[in-house]
């Protein structure tokens, strides 16, 4: 599950971390798994939100529920938008976490998102569609 999480400044809330299995720092969208606890899509976007980047409150929704790789895969990642959201405090990751938050105006992680700057497809696939279901997504930010 990703959330697109955007701030009451209108910027959205990314995390920055290393991928081993491509050797390098990858920019993305907060999220994680739906744990048995979590009632949810959203309310493990809440949780993961919360946990990876201290930001909370809002309004929530789920926008789609993808299949990755439906030929040899049989999971879904879930697309949830957070709007107006705050920093309630600091972010508690997990222990095997290292994550950089970043915040950025929308038209410059749309021209990322459409330039190679962020690279994780199911990221870009989810602030694609929350972006179009809130009218801010163009795919050109000019």
């Amino acid at each position: 599950m990703q959330v697109v999480a955007i701030d009451r400044q209108d910027r959205l809330i990314l995390v920055e971390q290393y991928r081993h299995g491509i050797g390098t720092l990858s920019l993305e969208l907060p999220g994680g798994v739906i744990d048995p606890d979590d009632a949810d899509p959203v309310s493990a976007g809440r949780r993961e939100l919360r946990e990876e980047t201290g930001y909370g409150g809002g309004e929530w929704r789920l926008i789609a529920s993808l299949a990755p790789n439906p030929a040899i895969q049989t999971n879904r990642c879930h697309a949830v938008l957070a709007q107006g959201v705050v920093l309630l405090g600091p972010p508690q990751p997990d222990t095997q976490e290292e994550l950089r938050i970043v915040t950025m105006a929308l038209p410059e992680a749309v021209r990322l998102a459409t330039s190679g700057g962020m690279i994780q497809a199911m990221h870009v696939a989810a602030l694609a569609l929350a972006l179009t279901a809130v009218g801010r997504w163009s795919g050109n930010p000019e």
